[in-house]
């Protein structure tokens, strides 16, 4: 997923969410590319491009807006509970706790 963030420069720039084989998750600079791709890259891009952004974009909405609903106090939360928060989710998804949590940092 695509989202725009603001750097401490006050320049705002589209990133992605991204994992490596280790697990470790990094947020990617958008536009992303590869200048050699691998033929099983250049196909992954090539479905990719023929997506229907209009449905994407829509999904990603709607999927924040659950997210947003399900953690609606998470805003006007006092610090303790979203450290309550933040430990469920860790306890719940190990592995994509750290990308979850800094997905609620962006939206909210």
């Amino acid at each position: 997923m695509k989202f725009k963030i603001k750097l401490e420069n006050g320049e705002e720039v589209e990133v992605q969410f991204c994992r490596n084989k280790y697990g470790t998750i990094y947020a990617r600079r958008l536009p992303y590319t590869v200048k050699n791709p691998t033929p099983k890259q250049e196909e992954v891009r090539n479905k990719f491009a023929k997506a229907s952004f209009d449905a994407f974009n829509k999904s990603r909405e709607e999927m924040i807006e659950n997210i947003k609903s399900a953690f609606a106090d998470w805003e006007s939360a006092p610090a303790e509970k979203r450290n309550e928060i933040m430990e469920e989710i860790r306890r719940l998804y190990p592995r994509d706790a750290e990308i979850i949590i800094k997905f609620l940092q962006l939206i909210f």
